[in-house]
C-alpha cells in the first residue's frame, strides 16, 4: 500500500518532492527498497498531521500537502489552487 500511495504521489507533476514520515525503520527500508525517500520522524506522535508537521521543518519547501493511504490519490487541481496556480 505504501508503494502504490507513494506512486500515486508522484504522479501528481505539480509537486516537486514525494516523502514518507515515518518512524519505523522498517518503513523507512521498504520505501527506499522501492526507490522512494523517507524521512524518520518521533515514534511519540500521535496524529499523522504531527509527524508530517516535523518532517516538513526538514524540508526546504514554500508548502507541505500530506496525503494518507485513506486518499489513494492526488487531486492536482486542487493543490494547484492551493499553490495559487490554477
Amino acid at each position: 500500500m505504501i508503494e502504490h500511495v507513494f506512486r500515486r504521489a508522484v504522479m501528481c507533476d505539480c509537486l516537486d518532492a514525494v516523502y514518507v514520515a515515518t518512524c519505523d525503520e522498517e518503513i523507512r527500508a521498504v520505501v527506499e527498497g522501492f526507490g522512494g525517500a523517507a524521512l524518520i520522524t518521533s515514534a511519540a506522535h500521535q496524529r499523522a498531521s504531527d509527524r508530517v508537521a516535523e518532517a516538513a521543518e526538514r524540508l526546504q519547501a514554500d508548502s507541505v500537502v500530506m496525503k494518507t493511504s485513506s486518499a489513494r490519490t492526488v487531486n492536482r487541481v486542487r493543490i494547484l489552487s492551493l499553490r495559487g496556480n490554477e
